[in-house]
């Protein structure tokens, strides 16, 4: 404790905020945590979101470290070496504490800065605020990492890549289970699944494109019969040719297929689900399916690396995303900053919605979830 006092009175509250888990790892009582966690004082909302994240995913072994720089991500897996030279080990139930408490000073927090009536489309309970975003893509990909869409009924789902300028992307698909046991669905595993009608791969489909497309078709019910443990899958793309995605042209993106042979026209290039991937990277995380609520999961991240294949990195790194909304939704920001929600929107000072509505008057503002300056704003 005095050790943490002493760095309070030297460096300030976010020098302890940044050795928190070494100090923590030396309390002995839950009261010499609280004295600690008293001592962060007030924490931006954003660094508390991202805190709470934290301690709500950390685990005992072999943590994932990740860094946003320029739009792309890079992460660390530590090794069984760092590991048993780590000395800021702390259990799970002071992962519980700590995150309960950053979750209630994030409420205060924003509570102590109202902005009057509050309409706040229900929608937005499905998409997260926008902590780590890059400009990694355009089009479709707005929406921030974590945010859910409704998967719209339809026997198969088609997650599909096309891109020209460029001889080769491929896009690859992993099953994960609520163990973090992963599968992997690509070129060089299509053999595996071949004879199954749960996933099938469509392998380079070139002929009538200026480039090329690939697609798998996933039948969603005959794939929780055969893998009936797997909860997420996540699809990748990666330039096989060994260039960044912003030097050529690719979009990724899902459709509904009623049936085979049906007649529907498959025009990847212009299927409005689709965005538009320029990151300086060659390899890029696009979406999920969570099987469990039939809503695809948006991650749109652009990694760092020169990874040309599927399956050369760990891809469970992006489980704590698929958690971001019981954190940090757009609703819950506004629900916690209005003075009143109101339901009629023509009451509201502020409206927090996509929709489009006419005759917004001057002393009225519109907050979509795509306005990142505004939300920030908001959340500082």
């Amino acid at each position: 404790m005095k050790a943490a006092e002493v760095l309070l009175k030297l460096k300030g509250s976010s020098a302890v905020a940044r050795n928190l888990n070494y100090i923590l790892s030396r309390c002995k009582t839950s009261d010499e945590i609280d004295q600690v966690l008293d001592l962060l004082g007030s924490i931006n909302p954003i660094v508390s979101i991202q805190m709470i994240l934290q301690y709500k995913t950390y685990v005992p072994e072999n943590r994932v470290f990740k860094f946003v720089r320029f739009g792309l991500m890079k992460k660390h897996s530590e090794t069984n070496e760092e590991m048993s030279k780590r000395k800021s080990a702390i259990s799970s139930d002071v992962c519980d504490h700590v995150a309960d408490f950053m979750q209630t000073n994030l409420l205060i927090a924003l509570g102590k800065h109202k902005v009057g009536k509050v309409y706040i489309d229900d929608k937005m309970r499905r998409i997260a605020l926008p902590l780590q975003e890059g400009t990694s893509s355009s089009g479709f990909g707005i929406l921030p990492r974590g945010s859910r869409l409704p998967m719209p009924e339809g026997k198969k789902i088609r997650c599909f890549t096309y891109w020209e300028k460029v001889d080769d992307i491929d896009l690859s698909a992993f099953g994960i289970d609520e163990e973090g046991n992963v599968i992997e669905f690509s070129w060089r595993t299509a053999w595996r699944s071949a004879a199954s009608d749960a996933i099938v791969y469509s392998g380079d489909e070139t002929s009538g494109y200026y480039g090329g497309s690939e697609y798998f078709d996933i039948s969603l019910d005959a794939f929780r019969a055969e893998y009936p443990k797997v909860r997420y899958i996540v699809l990748a793309d990666n330039v096989y040719s060994g260039i960044d995605f912003d030097k050529c042209f690719c979009r990724a993106g899902y459709m509904i297929r009623a049936e085979e042979d049906s007649g529907e026209v498959y025009e990847p290039k212009t299927v409005s689900s689709a965005y538009t991937i320029d990151a300086k990277t060659t390899y890029a995380i696009l979406f999920a399916i969570d099987l469990n609520t039939n809503e695809i999961v948006w991650l749109n991240l652009g990694m760092y690396g020169r990874k040309q294949v599927a399956g050369e990195d760990d891809i469970r790194f992006v489980l704590p995303y698929f958690d971001i909304l019981s954190i940090a939704s757009i609703y819950e920001l506004f629900a916690a900053k209005a003075e009143t929600i109101v339901t009629n929107p023509e009451e509201a000072d502020i409206i927090v919605s996509d929709e489009m509505f006419e005759g917004i008057r001057d002393d009225q503002v519109q907050i979509h979830s795509y306005d990142y300056e505004k939300l920030f704003t908001h959340l500082n």
